[in-house]
């Protein structure tokens, strides 16, 4: 049954013509076999196990190119969903012969869905494995395996295995300390074109692996957010969205360790030891990327050294700010507490003023680094 709906599912693909899926050219079920165009080069497992995926500029391109792909099946009358993305699911045809031309493919619909398919999904004893979507495994209330979000799982448990080079071991997204895991296996790899690359990619990661099937994020999402890191990767000058911008001042700045990034407000804040509390914040109507600074006495303070010191310390802040091109919104610096904000407009950021706009980061809260 598996394999009467993945023929009818690729012959749908190869109607349709989608960009990416290797097709079927003859196939029977008696005997049962199927004739597709050979590809040469290798799967994704063996390329990254291998080491011959390394680069930003090649995980890029496959993760976008595969969204794209996975999400162009979706996107037909017929709606033809994978169900079983993996990296050995994926390869890089021609990657061997044409090392500038090569492209992703996706083959081996055997646990595929399309519209009005009847036959039932055959899971073969110890099929289990770590990309398979958790309803695909169990029945949950209100879950189905014809959503796209299966696919969704799949794929965000896919990246993590190109970012990570770790296999996901079956139902790891349940684990204690998951998120945290993503975020250190896959920022340890530093990305200087784009810094903070790596902290957003662990959440698009984290944010498709999710374990309730509506939580996850859809394909356009995921597909959306790796275009605008391709595209932040390849041509960090030009990028206009205040959300990325506002993201990478603070990634590029002292402060960068200790942020946490709020997707609801899209801003990112850090809470220095001193109380000193930074946001830097995007406002996408108003293209603007603002920032705040605030700290109010504690009772812990060595007043007197602090109250001497304060005033100074907030005027080297100031100058710093302004002398990197922020535009001075408010400011107030009193004997009980501190305030201050600034913003800066999105157009024309090239990536000399981004990192001009993080140092001046840095060196407020260098100068408000007290206890």
């Amino acid at each position: 049954q598996s394999f009467r709906r993945g023929v009818r599912s690729m012959q749908i693909l190869s109607r349709r013509e989608v960009t990416g899926m290797v097709p079927y050219r003859e196939a029977s079920e008696i005997p049962a076999f199927a004739v597709m165009d050979y590809v040469e080069g290798p799967d994704l497992t063996n390329a990254v196990k291998a080491h011959q995926v390394t680069s930003w500029g090649q995980k890029l391109r496959i993760s976008a190119d595969l969204a794209k792909i996975i999400r162009g099946a979706h996107m037909l009358p017929e709606r033809v969903l994978h169900r079983d993305i993996r990296p050995s699911n994926i390869m890089l045809k021609d990657f061997y012969v044409r090392p500038d031309e090569w492209e992703v493919v996706v083959l081996d619909f055997d646990l595929s869905w399309h519209k009005d398919a009847s036959e039932k999904s055959v899971m073969a004893p110890g099929a289990s494995n770590g990309y398979l979507a958790p309803e695909q495994v169990r029945r949950g209330k209100g879950e189905s395996t014809r959503s796209a979000a299966v696919d969704s799982f799949g794929l965000g448990m896919t990246l993590y295995f190109l970012y990570s080079g770790n296999e996901p071991v079956f139902s790891e997204h349940q684990h204690n300390g998951w998120t945290e895991r993503i975020k250190k296996s896959v920022c340890v790899h530093k990305c200087d074109e784009w810094v903070s690359l790596p902290f957003r990619l662990s959440r698009l990661i984290d944010s498709s692996t999710k374990d309730m099937q509506s939580s996850r994020w859809s394909l356009a999402q995921i597909e959306g957010e790796l275009v605008r890191l391709r595209d932040a990767f390849e041509s960090p000058g030009t990028v206009s969205s205040a959300e990325l911008l506002a993201e990478e001042i603070i990634a590029r700045s002292d402060v960068s360790t200790g942020y946490e990034w709020d997707p609801d407000t899209l801003s990112a804040r850090v809470m220095l030891l001193s109380g000193v509390m930074i946001e830097v914040a995007a406002n996408e109507s108003r293209r603007k990327v603002g920032m705040l600074v605030k700290w109010s006495r504690r009772g812990e303070e060595d007043w007197r050294r602090v109250s001497k010191w304060l005033p100074s310390a907030c005027e080297r802040a100031l100058a710093a700010l302004k002398k990197a091109g922020w535009v001075i919104e408010t400011s107030s610096c009193g004997a009980q507490q501190v305030a201050m904000s600034a913003t800066v407009s999105v157009d024309d950021l090239d990536l000399a003023r981004i990192m001009s706009l993080a140092d001046a980061v840095s060196k407020v809260a260098g100068n408000l680094r007290f206890s």
